[in-house]
């Protein structure tokens, strides 16, 4: 039952913004002042007699009830941060200032809504973890690992996706996601305009394409800002996001997307600028300096390994009688094969002309690096495709042990670099 309170008093404990709640020594609300409707959605007829812990958020509820026992122990509270469930089920964020009134034996409390801080507290703490991932991440799949699970938890987002686009087959991938996930970009959909303009949109989510919906008039519930590099677009950041959000609400979540999509180009952009620094333009094979820097962690760890050294027979007259294209392009084929034939954990690179290098971990003898190279030479045996000739290379192969030979870079490489030349003028011979 309510408690009696002067009406001249209740009018003006109704005119605060704060809202008030007097409950009893059970956890019974016998009072809520009338702002209480704006607060949680409920009028203060509905509130009354309520038990106010089921009104608590549920991960709240144990440190909320043990503040509120410390009240009634005599000890005033002030500054007391949870959140309480709203009528429509969303999380509100309030802090409170109570004491205990011994005599009446009741609980007075004084709530004020602090959501909106506190998303912006969180929007900010997302963001820092974010740009803190940025530069400690390994890679791109790593940060957009880091943003799934920083970012999905925040308030008014029901799911976040990051796509990327491949522009040649004008498919969308999910770089977190399995395979089956990945798929064409459907013509029609707000995500072909998003792709094919470099523009944000907002559009209404299409009940059986979640991830490309279809522009639609009504309220927004998904929003899709493009990720570019140098105006070129590499796919997008998809905000999926309930319909009941305020305004200032989407703009901090155009805010964020638009955050998300500047860290994850800057990312790709360091990464490209990376991959281009360790690999070779043409055939995509580690380079040089890539090449020397594994080599020199592997010894450094003083793991046991073979170092291959190739070098294709008469490149020259190959580029003299079909062309620097097709040189260019048996170049590649022999790469492509190398790779397809060296042991999973090798690490394949140019060395610069036409010349390949293979560092092959493991404990190997003369003996056993023969048999393992067997099916390598048998493949680099079959004839390559030209131009629609069909062409054989020869080659001439040269390897080096460590730690048989040498436990330093430039003394394995002489070692295999001058195998593969005696084995080149024997085979001129």
């Amino acid at each position: 039952m309510p408690i009696p309170v002067k009406t001249d008093l209740a009018k003006l404990v109704n005119q605060l913004l704060d809202t008030v709640f007097v409950v009893d020594e059970a956890g019974h609300i016998v009072f809520a002042s009338q702002s209480c409707k704006a607060l949680l959605g409920y009028g203060q007829e509905e509130l009354v007699g309520t038990a106010i812990q089921a009104l608590m958020h549920p991960e709240d509820i144990e440190r909320t009830l043990a503040a509120a026992q410390r009240v009634m122990d005599g000890k005033s509270h002030t500054d007391f941060e949870n959140r309480y469930l709203h009528k429509n089920g969303q999380a509100v964020d309030l802090q409170w200032s109570a004491r205990w009134a011994s005599e009446e034996k009741l609980r007075i409390a004084v709530a004020r809504d602090i959501t909106g801080l506190k998303n912006a507290q969180r929007f900010r703490a997302a963001l820092y973890m974010v740009t803190q991932a940025a530069h400690s991440a390994d890679n791109l799949s790593a940060l957009c690992q880091v943003i799934t699970e920083v970012v999905t938890p925040l308030p008014w987002i029901e799911q976040l996706h990051i796509l990327f686009f491949d522009k040649k087959s004008q498919r969308l991938y999910h770089p977190l996601g399995p395979a089956s996930t990945d798929g064409p970009l459907r013509p029609g959909t707000a995500l072909e305009k998003v792709l094919g303009q470099g523009i944000a949109i907002k559009a209404r989510r299409h009940p059986n394409l979640p991830a490309q919906g279809q522009l639609r008039a009504g309220p927004s519930n998904w929003l899709a800002v493009p990720l570019l590099r140098s105006q070129e677009v590499l796919g997008a950041v998809v905000l999926e996001f309930s319909e009941k959000v305020s305004a200032n609400a989407r703009e901090q979540l155009q805010f964020l997307a638009s955050q998300l999509a500047a860290t994850l180009e800057r990312k790709q952009a360091d990464d490209h600028l990376r991959y281009l620094a360790h690999h070779d333009a043409l055939t995509g094979l580690a380079n040089r300096a890539r090449f020397y820097e594994q080599l020199q962690k592997h010894l450094t760890q003083q793991q046991p390994l073979a170092l291959l050294y190739l070098d294709l027979d008469d490149f020259k007259a190959i580029n003299d009688n079909f062309g620097h294209h097709w040189g260019d392009q048996l170049l590649c084929e022999v790469a492509c094969r190398l790779r397809q034939n060296a042991p999973a954990d090798a690490v394949v690179a140019r060395m610069g002309g036409d010349e390949f290098t293979l560092l092959v971990p493991g404990q190997y003898s003369n003996e056993s690096l023969a048999v393992q190279l067997r099916c390598l030479k048998a493949a680099m045996a079959l004839p390559f495709d030209i131009g629609g000739q069909p062409l054989r290379v020869s080659f001439s192969l040269g390897f080096a042990l460590s730690p048989q030979q040498g436990v330093e870079p430039e003394q394995l490489m002489r070692q295999a670099d001058g195998a593969m030349y005696r084995q080149k003028r024997q085979r001129q011979a």
